[in-house]
């Protein structure tokens, strides 16, 4: 069949088939790096983006991490150099690292039965303390900012 063509007709048909070869090759070939580069570029985004927000709780946790040992320092400072340390003092202090620190949703200390001041018999079912007085006072913000007992004392987080 391609016999009975004419020059011009082989030569167009030759021609065309070069170049439709020739565009499909250039689009392979440029769909291929322009997939190459975008994978490239995605995974760059995503390691430069991971690496923000992995610094970003990084910060987050070490700010917290530093209002801990501040309140437990103060605690204990304050423990040792007055034999009148109140627990209303305590909470009001734990109330307003709360409340300074928006990003906090709560903040608590447990102490052991009669280990504070000795005193939990006088706090029994107060706010902040368990049905003994023990002084176990957690404040947080889930409904507004408040204060109530730690819970689940036999529980893994504290034991």
């Amino acid at each position: 069949m391609f016999k009975n063509l004419k020059l011009t007709t082989k030569m167009m048909i030759s021609i065309g088939i070069v170049v439709l070869l020739s565009f499909a090759i250039t689009v392979t070939f440029i769909t291929m790096n322009a997939t190459k580069l975008s994978t490239s570029q995605a995974l760059q985004q995503m390691d430069t983006m991971s690496r923000e927000f992995s610094n970003q709780i990084r910060l987050d946790i070490e700010d917290a991490l530093a209002t801990a040992r501040d309140l437990a320092s103060a605690t204990r400072n304050m423990k040792a150099k007055s034999e009148f340390v109140e627990r209303e003092t305590f909470l009001t202090m734990m109330e307003g690292i709360l409340e300074d620190n928006k990003g906090y949703l709560g903040i608590w200390m447990v102490w052991e039965p009669d280990a504070f001041d000795g005193k939990d018999d006088q706090y029994r079912d107060a706010a902040g303390h368990s049905a003994h007085g023990r002084f176990i006072p957690y404040w947080n913000r889930v409904g507004g900012v408040h204060l109530e007992a730690c819970a689940d004392l036999d529980g893994e987080w504290y034991t």
